[in-house]
């Protein structure tokens, strides 16, 4: 990985959610090679240091603010790209087509708000971020 790293500027983290604290090692490598000038760590949901967050989704947001605190930790220059999440994300989730459901759990009340992004919006943000 480290030969890899030598040659790029910019390094965009893209692991799912189960893999999250991975990028520990991907930080320690970025760290020793020392020429990274942006880092993008997977971090494209909610804003975890903002969050409120109920018990099943807390975990998740704690392993993101380590990822952070990490990050700081060894000076790495980043970038934190908070999207809130992809639409079509949710609604195959909540709607899974290809799982049969007598329910779906919807936290909250009637009265949340939300917005949710189309990733090919996410993804131009990203390289114009890359671009400054």
């Amino acid at each position: 990985m480290l030969s890899v790293l030598r040659q790029v500027d910019v390094v965009i983290s893209l692991l799912p959610i189960p893999q999250h604290l991975e990028q520990l090692g991907l930080i320690d490598a970025i760290k020793e090679v020392g020429n990274i000038k942006r880092f993008f760590p997977s971090e494209f949901g909610v804003e975890s240091d903002r969050a409120n967050s109920l018990p099943p989704f807390q975990n998740i947001i704690d392993n993101k603010k380590k990822i952070r605190r990490v990050i700081k930790e060894a000076g790495i220059s980043h970038t934190i790209v908070a999207g809130n999440g992809f639409g079509a994300y949710f609604a195959d989730y909540l709607l899974n087509p290809r799982q049969q459901k007598d329910y779906t759990t919807i936290y909250g009340d009637d009265q949340a708000k939300g917005h949710f992004l189309l990733p090919i919006l996410f993804t131009r943000a990203i390289a114009k971020l890359i671009n400054v």
